[in-house]
């Protein structure tokens, strides 16, 4: 499934965050196909988030919190990260501007870890990874913010338009359910879902105290953009 913004422009300001953090992203990418096995390995040591390790307030989990934003197990769990980051951040950091939009950003992956851990059903050694709890914050202001945008969904090869309010509510929904049936022990997944829930209700409450006075909630990105 692939999310298209149905937006003209993308707004005034340059989004160098967004746009930075994907190239961080992509470097690490890049080193785990060009590694070895063992470096791959030494890479999840160091960047990954371990229960068992990182969770405790200490400098130790800080920067793991961190950290584990920016490691994907594989292309295709990066590339649907990215692309949803550049979606739904851009607007967002043009929004809060760059350095509020950084700070957001990054507590949004701690608060996501924090939740995977105290709710997720995960062995204590298994890593933690990816930016989907950190996006998924991000997807709580856009909510918010441009709600009644018209997204574009392309499921396999259909295109489907959708208000982002829907798309998002429909992801969430389905993220609740399957977190759940892993919790009474129907299935497994592998994927930290109370991360992208924990992210996503942080990104909401954040955003409901540091949106900026002048910009309206539930708005459509596209008309904003127009004015």
């Amino acid at each position: 499934m692939w999310v298209f913004n149905n937006s003209k422009r993308l707004g005034r300001k340059t989004p160098y965050v967004t746009v930075g953090l994907i190239f961080i992203c992509l470097v690490v990418a890049l080193s785990q196909l060009d590694g070895s096995p063992r470096y791959v390995e030494q890479l999840y040591i160091d960047l990954a988030f371990f229960p068992a390790r990182d969770f405790s307030f200490s400098p130790n989990f800080l920067f793991h919190a961190i950290s584990y934003q920016f490691i994907h197990g594989g292309m295709f769990h990066f590339i649907f990260n990215m692309l949803a980051l550049w979606v739904f951040g851009v607007p967002i950091e043009t929004v809060f501007g760059r350095l509020k939009f950084l700070i957001f950003y990054l507590l949004g992956g701690v608060a996501a870890v924090l939740v995977q851990c105290l709710l997720g059903t995960q062995h204590p050694y298994t890593a933690i990874i990816g930016a989907s709890g950190s996006i998924a914050a991000v997807m709580g202001a856009y909510l918010l913010i441009y709600g009644r945008t018209q997204l574009w969904i392309m499921i396999v090869v259909i295109p489907i338009r959708m208000p982002a309010f829907m798309f998002i509510l429909l992801w969430m929904v389905v993220n609740f359910f399957v977190a759940t049936g892993e919790q009474i022990g129907d299935f497994e997944t592998g994927v930290a879902l109370w991360a992208h829930l924990g992210g996503f209700f942080f990104g909401l409450l954040l955003c409901l105290l540091i949106k900026p006075a002048h910009i309206r909630f539930w708005q459509n990105h596209q008309t904003h953009n127009e004015r």
